[in-house]
């Protein structure tokens, strides 16, 4: 749930999305609405904050469930 409105924000389904995706996803509206491209514009600049918000947040729940996935073989391989 906590995911839904970043993945909104992205236009990308709920859920951790795989990290090629999200990327894809985030350079698309990053250009489109990056200051750089829409000087003075206010609207532009607040949207292009929100995209990078929503990528860094989903950026760190798809690392931080890698990690936990992998730490979880591991420890699972070594009882085996």
């Amino acid at each position: 749930a906590k995911l839904r409105p970043h993945c909104r924000v992205l236009g990308l389904e709920e859920g951790i999305p795989d990290l090629q995706v999200l990327k894809r996803a985030y350079r698309k509206l990053a250009l489109l609405w990056h200051p750089d491209k829409n000087a003075g514009d206010e609207e532009a600049a607040s949207n292009f904050r929100e995209v990078s918000d929503a990528f860094e947040h989903l950026l760190k729940a798809s690392e931080s469930t890698f990690s936990f996935c992998f730490f979880e073989i591991v420890i699972r391989c070594k009882v085996s």
